[in-house]
């Protein structure tokens, strides 16, 4: 047997292997809604799409059935093999920006998506090294691409908030002073005792902006919103650097305020939101604010990583 019968078969066994696991992927969720995967990041991914993940899986093994049919003809057909050769680097090309969103964006990697990953590399290498060093090229080109693009969520070219996208409801109080963003988990026990301190607010309209898909919430008066991307909300965190929720969001007409943790938050809204003469509850001295235009300020130790469900045994 020679090394390109060798290469053959093993390709078409990794892309057999690629399109079965999508396929079980796909039934899991259409059938338990659940996929298989090692850690959260999945479940994290998997909100953040517009496309239901179970079609995405689908097209995978589609993707991975017509890979295994080329390489197995590509020994016979010069235009199975150019046509193969097309699709890995569309392959490729396309995990390159799923790579960088996961990286850059996301801040979490879905271990089932690194399984796909490493098999479309393995699919590439099989098919020779100028295949290979194509792919490289086009892989490093698109991470590289989606790397300086800016994730900006804050305002929208219209002039309203961008954020408004992914508020998933509003909690409307009787003549609000302000309009506050909480961004928030559903597994959260923090961003839990938040929600609850807000039944009785009387001067904010509360804007609940999920960084994952909730079916409801706790707190009753909230007008749910027809549609709502909480990527819009886990890009923010992305822009801002932060990686633990809850934070509350303060806009004004001199910039935002960025107010992070459980204590703090509840601290801000008795002062600004229960009170007649509202008052800002927050340490200056402690504030980010580069340019003036935005401030963060802090709290320790109350409040859950994105990318882990919080244990409620954490408060």
């Amino acid at each position: 047997m020679t090394a390109d019968s060798v290469r053959r078969t093993v390709g078409t066994m990794v892309a057999l292997l690629g399109a079965i696991g999508s396929a079980v992927q796909a039934g899991l969720l259409i059938t338990r809604g659940k996929a298989i995967c090692l850690n959260e990041g999945c479940r994290i991914i998997e909100a953040l799409t517009r496309v239901p993940p179970q079609y995405i899986n689908l097209a995978g093994c589609s993707f991975f059935l017509l890979t295994a049919i080329l390489t197995w003809l590509a020994s016979e057909s010069k235009f199975a093999r150019r046509l193969l050769g097309v699709f890995l680097l569309a392959g490729i090309a396309a995990e390159g920006v799923l790579f960088g969103y996961q990286n850059f964006v996301a801040k979490t990697f879905c271990s089932w998506c690194l399984v796909v990953f490493a098999l479309v590399v393995l699919l590439n290498i099989l098919a020779g090294s100028r295949q290979a060093l194509r792919a490289t090229a086009v892989f490093v080109a698109s991470f590289v691409a989606f790397s300086a693009l800016s994730f900006g969520v804050i305002q929208s070219e219209k002039g309203d908030r961008a954020l408004d996208a992914g508020t998933w409801g509003v909690h409307r109080c009787a003549a609000p002073a302000k309009q506050l963003y909480l961004l928030f988990s559903s597994t959260c026990p923090h961003c839990e005792e938040v929600i609850r301190a807000l039944e009785s607010c009387n001067s904010c309209n509360f804007h609940f902006n999920p960084i994952d898909q909730v079916e409801g919430l706790s707190l009753s008066g909230i007008d749910q919103l027809p549609s709502y991307d909480p990527g819009v909300n886990r890009n923010l965190l992305a822009l801002l650097g932060i990686d633990e929720v809850p934070v509350l969001l303060v806009p004004s007409p001199e910039g935002v305020s960025v107010i992070r943790g459980e204590n703090r938050i509840l601290a801000f809204i008795r002062a600004e939101c229960f009170s007649a003469t509202p008052l800002l509850n927050v340490d200056p001295s402690r504030a980010l604010d580069a340019d003036q235009s935005m401030s963060i300020f802090r709290d320790e130790n109350d409040g859950c990583n994105v990318t882990v469900d919080c244990p409620s045994e954490s408060k």
